[in-house]
């Protein structure tokens, strides 16, 4: 959780008021379109002169929103995003790495792109304040729910040892 808030921070801090888009463009990121295999939907690599963001070609705009906002987060969490470009993800322990990052760069999505669901009672309240998708609305539900409640038996929430 601790990446997801020193992400939220930065962005916070120093994009007050600004887009997903105006960010990257901002901070330098090239955003591509290629094509990519199923279930990937973008890729961040902090290469040697200029960061670049992958997005799937056949994304249609909210989903392209949605995961440049996941792929800006592996941005202002660098380094444990550089180990895991140089490995390729081929070593187990990097490949949990990974998906453990992934987890944190969705709830960045989700409480960047939907900030304040004080007035959302269900997840398609959420989804029509924000214009999101399903996926996003029900975890930043799940995200405020913990919050409230605490104790709710979500993992994604625990914070880093």
């Amino acid at each position: 959780m601790r990446a997801v808030e020193r992400a939220l921070n930065v962005v916070r801090e120093n994009y007050p008021g600004c887009t997903v888009e105006q960010i990257c463009e901002r901070e330098g990121i090239e955003i591509r379109r290629c094509e990519m295999g199923d279930g990937q939907n973008g890729l961040y690599v902090s290469g040697r002169n200029s960061p670049v963001i992958f997005i799937k070609d056949t994304l249609n705009p909210q989903e392209t929103h949605e995961t440049l906002a996941h792929e800006i987060c592996h941005h202002f969490d660098k380094p444990l995003d550089s180990m895991l470009s140089r490995r390729a993800l081929k070593d187990p322990f990097l490949s949990y790495c990974g998906r453990r990052d992934d987890s944190e760069a969705e709830m960045f999505a989700a409480l960047f792109l939907c900030p304040d669901v004080s007035d959302c009672e269900v997840y398609h309240d959420i989804m029509r304040k924000y214009n999101c998708s399903k996926d996003l609305a029900k975890l930043r539900m799940k995200i405020e729910q913990a919050r409230i409640y605490g104790g709710l038996d979500h993992g994604f929430l625990e914070e880093e040892r």
